[in-house]
């Protein structure tokens, strides 16, 4: 069965075919005086305007039902002469941005209390349940015959008389007068030349093989709101697309360039890239302006300057992990954040909405950039330069990575940890790397203290900072029994694993451990004392405690030294 809807000038129908019976029947018809109407296939929204100037919305998705939605008066634009005058059909369309509806019409209006007109172009949100407001005012540039298209959430004006067009993001910043008013992100561009085979149109040239370049902007092209040209006397059609790549190199505004990338469906490999290349911007500018490495210090204007826009990219990539992901993440409001108890893992995986002015939060084309994507395409792709500047520019920029994921909840994964840690070591600034833990900006981690320990023989503290690491985990009891026998403190682990009897952290490698180093005790009472403990938390072992093995290295020795017991 088909439906279908249709207006007439006084009712608006709903009707449902019977294609076998070759009938059409009419299920129900609503009274309505319309002048003129719009449609839009997504939404399947319908606004239809009366005699009296009002605009009524109606939403015919399901079949056979028509649902009503608010009605509003026709928006009106200001004449010459100072009247007011209601709007057109031809001045109106509905268009989608961002998986909204916005009902637009163009029209003159008295912008800043200035005495001349300005052409504007007015976005109305339209909701089927909700009050419709003006929420945007796009400024136009020039007067004269204008052409519109939506690519990629980009609302594009075509000036066909100047052959140029401007482009505007409602996502991005305006200046904000009660609504968010909008100057182009990119004015005066043109689209990009190209040619047209002459095979396709043989009346174009004699030659098939010949190449003619299409006149642009042509008057007898028919630029359609889905980014289709329609070209009238050749007979044929392009369509418009969006090169990602051209905008970093056309917008200086770095801040511009993240947030226009981060709101382009397409744009993650280009903003990716674009991150990589500054990376080695900044290596050319520390490398070009120091002359020796010894007495370098990270703080000049032009590289405090680059950490700025390091520090914006990952702030916008934090917002943006909000708006998309929470799935694996707990949503919590900033009054239902509770603290965290003493036991808990100090690196915390919640997820707040947060969104900033710069990105619109209504937004379905965010991606999500990947902390391993980040590594890669920053860190890991420019970690051949081994200048000691250069170093210290990395571990500056991974400062400001850390801080700010921190800052917005999100885990760091371990590998930037290990990068700092191994970057801090290979400068010999151990100063620092203490300074780090004790700061928590290097969270508690296995990993970490792990790493830390595997560092004592270069720098003796690192030892003692992995095991406090592991102490405060609580969660890595076994790795800390083993990290005290192995630094020759046997009686410290047994009395760390009496304390801990209940979670079974002696196992049978431990045990052998233990024998191993329990020929170097010399406290005869505190042997006494953690022998007897270890025997009877080890029952599950008996076999072993009864072996030639357990006889040779701890049984024989022990008698030896309490011949009584």
């Amino acid at each position: 069965m088909l439906y279908s809807w249709y207006i007439e000038r006084c009712t608006l129908n709903s009707t449902n075919a019977l294609p076998e019976k070759n009938i059409l029947r009419l299920n129900s018809c609503l009274p309505l005086n319309t002048c003129w109407f719009l449609w839009n296939p997504e939404t399947h929204i319908c606004i239809t305007s009366d005699p009296e100037k009002k605009l009524h919305m109606f939403q015919l998705k399901t079949p056979g039902t028509i649902t009503k939605g608010p009605k509003f008066l026709s928006p009106t634009s200001v004449g010459a002469n100072g009247d007011t005058t209601s709007i057109e059909q031809k001045h109106c369309f509905l268009t989608l941005l961002y998986d909204d509806l916005y009902f637009c019409t163009i029209r003159y209006v008295k912008l800043y209390n200035e005495q001349n007109l300005t052409r504007t172009i007015s976005f109305y949100t339209l909701k089927i349940e909700g009050p419709i407001a003006l929420a945007h005012l796009v400024i136009l540039d020039y007067q004269g015959p204008v052409s519109f298209s939506v690519l990629d959430n980009l609302f594009m004006v075509h000036y066909q008389s100047r052959k140029v067009t401007s482009v505007f993001d409602i996502a991005l910043n305006g200046t904000v007068h009660n609504v968010i008013h909008h100057t182009p992100i990119l004015r005066d561009i043109s689209i990009a030349p190209f040619n047209l085979f002459s095979k396709i149109i043989p009346s174009l040239s004699a030659n098939l093989d010949a190449q003619i370049p299409i006149d642009l902007y042509s008057a007898n092209w028919i630029i359609h709101l889905c980014g289709v040209v329609i070209d009238n006397s050749l007979g044929c059609s392009w369509l418009l697309c969006v090169n990602n790549m051209v905008f970093p190199k056309i917008v200086a505004n770095h801040n511009l360039v993240v947030d226009f990338l981060l709101h382009r469906s397409s744009g993650k490999s280009v903003l990716l890239e674009y991150c990589s290349k500054l990376v080695v911007d900044s290596i050319e500018e520390v490398t070009a302006n120091v002359d020796k490495p010894v007495n370098y210090k990270f703080d000049g204007y032009g590289l405090n300057q680059r950490l700025d826009q390091f520090a914006f990219v990952f702030k916008r990539i934090c917002e943006v992990s909000y708006c998309g992901t929470n799935v694996t993440s707990k949503l919590l409001s900033d009054s239902d954040r509770k603290a965290p108890s003493a036991s808990a893992p100090s690196c915390h995986c919640s997820t707040v909405k947060t969104i900033s002015k710069g990105l619109y939060a209504g937004s379905l084309t965010f991606y999500i950039i990947s902390q391993s994507e980040i590594y890669s395409h920053l860190f890991l792709k420019n970690q051949g330069v081994e200048r000691l500047e250069v170093r210290k520019l990395f571990r500056s920029i991974l400062i400001e990575y850390i801080r700010i994921f921190s800052e917005h909840d999100i885990c760091v994964d371990h590998c930037f940890y290990e990068m700092l840690v191994n970057l801090t070591v290979r400068m010999g600034d151990y100063t620092q790397l203490s300074f780090y833990i004790q700061s928590r900006l290097l969270a508690d981690s296995k990993a970490t203290a792990l790493q830390l320990l595997s560092l004592e023989s270069i720098y003796p503290a690192a030892g003692q900072l992995g095991i406090d690491m592991l102490k405060r985990l609580n969660t890595c009891n076994s790795e800390l029994f083993d990290a005290l026998l192995i630094k020759g403190r046997p009686l410290e682990a047994l009395r760390f694993a009496r304390l801990h009897r209940s979670e079974n952290i002696i196992d049978m490698e431990n045990v052998r451990n233990y024998l191993d180093a329990i020929q170097e005790i010399e406290d005869y009472m505190e042997l006494y004392c953690n022998h007897h403990f270890l025997k009877e938390n080890s029952m599950c072992m008996e076999s072993y405690w009864n072996s030639d093995e357990c006889r040779k290295y701890c049984t024989e020795h022990f008698s030896d030294l309490f011949p009584s017991t």
